[in-house]
């Protein structure tokens, strides 16, 4: 139930993949997906889930993070800048420490 759930809310959005510049990589870390909800929420620990996120992100190695987005007609790589991946790998990095130091 809970994965027809997931693939019913997932279908709204298209899939964009973003590349690094250079000089950057984006951090893989043990959260494998960020989410961020409305209101500013990051991570399913925060409520935060897939089902009720309007940001999805996965970094799929250093130089590549594929993305769920609204309505985007674009059908190439989305290039980001170094601030924008800095800015990605702070809130990863937010998310996977949030994750790490919670009670079970």
């Amino acid at each position: 139930m809970l994965i027809k759930k997931v693939e019913a809310h997932v279908d709204k959005y298209d899939l964009e993949v973003g590349i690094a510049p250079e000089e950057v990589n984006f951090l893989i870390g043990d959260v494998a997906v960020l989410t961020r909800t409305d209101d500013g929420r990051m991570g399913a620990l925060s409520g935060a889930a897939v089902t009720n996120s309007v940001a999805f992100g996965m970094p799929s190695d250093p130089k590549h993070l594929v993305a769920l987005t609204a309505n985007s007609a674009s059908t190439e790589y989305r290039r980001f800048t170094i601030r924008e991946v800095g800015n990605c790998n702070e809130k990863l990095l937010k998310q996977c420490v949030s994750e790490y130091y919670s009670i079970p």
